[in-house]
């Protein structure tokens, strides 16, 4: 999203071909039939993290964009909630689960 005074605009800058495959090419000449949603985007450490339904992502200057397992969670009063990246709180949540696979939207608060 691309904010302007009183104007709004959406555009895809990044995206990622839905796959099990552990090598992917980033941002494929083609727009695949199905692409990884994000869900949040936090600001931690200097990088903009992103909560993908297959992982974080980690976007750094001048340096490539890097996918990293979602940390371990544990349950705090009644919420799945991990403190294993720095600067960031990730929340796992069940919104979206009914059509999710991944059962929910995973997602960021910077500390």
């Amino acid at each position: 999203m691309r904010g302007l005074p009183n104007k709004f605009s959406a555009s895809c800058s990044y995206y990622k071909p839905l796959t099990m495959e552990t090598s992917w090419p980033a941002d494929p000449p083609e727009m695949p039939y199905q692409t990884v949603p994000f869900y949040t985007l936090a600001q931690a450490g200097g990088c903009l993290w992103v909560a993908g339904g297959d992982g974080l992502y980690v976007i750094a200057a001048a340096r490539p964009i890097t996918l990293r397992k979602m940390p371990p969670f544990k349950q705090i009063d009644g919420v799945d909630i991990s403190f294993g990246m720095p600067g960031l709180a990730v929340v796992r949540t069940d919104i979206d689960a009914p059509v999710s696979l991944g059962g929910g939207a995973p997602l960021l608060v910077a500390r």
